[in-house]
């Protein structure tokens, strides 16, 4: 039968265990939180994420009307910032979204585009890395 001093060193040891133990519990939970979209202030990640979501719009995940909205959106943003090289190479890129939403009014259009979209991925949902925020 252990003495009282093997008993107290053993409560010690178990203690030391479960403060490690605790310590590195939550030191890996303040590290997961410690994201892009904690970080950077509301208005930016709000800004992001719409870039994001309107992107995908205008390159044909949703309809063709909200695809030729979206471009026209990301044209009306390189009016705005027309003052950078940003601007026009904006200006470029909704143009050649929008005629290619436009041409996707043509139901055949429309249906390969369907199925190229699925085919290399348009549909899924990906994640930002280090983004949490949908």
């Amino acid at each position: 039968m252990p003495g009282k001093r093997a008993k107290k060193l053993r409560e010690v040891g178990a203690e030391a265990r479960d403060q490690a133990s605790g310590t590195l519990s939550n030191t890996r939970q303040s590290l997961s939180k410690f994201t892009l979209d904690n970080t950077l202030p509301d208005g930016l990640v709000g800004l992001i994420s719409e870039g994001l979501s309107l992107t995908a719009r205008a390159a044909g995940r949703d309809s063709q009307a909200a695809g030729m909205t979206s471009s026209v959106t990301i044209m009306i943003f390189g009016v705005l910032t027309s003052w950078s090289g940003v601007g026009l190479v904006l200006i470029a890129i909704g143009a050649l979204l929008f005629a290619y939403n436009f041409l996707r009014l043509i139901p055949v259009a429309n249906k390969y585009h369907k199925k190229a979209g699925r085919r290399v991925g348009l549909y899924k949902d990906r994640d930002v890395p280090l983004w949490e925020r949908d």
